[in-house]
């Protein structure tokens, strides 16, 4: 009995919608996926204070990207329509709809000998949360290139997974293209390496 009536208060929470004077008005449609415009570009979770020394390998560049929603078809936001405010929905990321067509990164100073001021840094940058081929492991950014176009993730990491061959303070600039043809050019503030 316990079960039964833990079963309906959760079937009436998920299909509730709003009050009772909001009972005449339906919730408005849930989006499917995000048209990515927007991409935001954190180094240590946004707790790094600029040139301050810190390990290659404790150095985390995560990203976050956001835009517009989208609907299914017949079942799109309309402007003019007055929905319920107090809708009940499920917590979930909703995906990104874009392709990613570039991903490069590279630094305004030498990380070796090889890899001078400027050189594509995708070797020795790993990504985490970068869904290819059905994988959640740790790929290099060359790899992630190698496999384009692949979708794009909302959420996702950079990690070193060399030591830099020089100590010093760097800007790292990560160039991203999608294929709704917005292009983004993200940078790192400075980032003191060492060994």
């Amino acid at each position: 009995m316990k079960k039964l009536f833990v079963i309906v208060l959760l079937a009436n929470f998920i299909t509730a919608c709003g009050s009772d004077n909001e009972a005449a008005l339906e919730c408005p449609p849930t989006a499917i996926a995000i048209d990515i415009n927007k991409i935001e570009l954190a180094v240590n979770g946004g707790e790094y204070q600029a040139n301050t020394l810190i390990s290659y390998d404790k150095v985390d560049l995560s990203f976050e990207a956001s835009g517009a929603n989208v609907y299914s078809d017949g079942n799109e936001l309309d402007e003019g329509k007055t929905y319920a405010e107090n809708c009940v929905t499920l917590p979930v990321v909703i995906p990104a709809n874009n392709k990613l067509t570039k991903l490069n990164i590279y630094s305004s100073a030498d990380f070796s000998a090889d890899l001078t001021s400027g050189s594509s840094l995708n070797d020795v940058f790993s990504v985490i949360e970068f869904n290819i081929e059905n994988s959640q492991e740790a790929i290099t950014v060359a790899k992630v290139q190698e496999s384009l176009p692949v979708m794009m993730q909302r959420y996702f990491n950079f990690t070193l997974n060399t030591a830099p061959e020089f100590e010093g303070s760097h800007v790292f600039y990560i160039e991203i293209s999608l294929d709704n043809g917005k292009q983004f050019l993200l940078q790192t503030p400075e980032v003191l390496l060492s060994k």
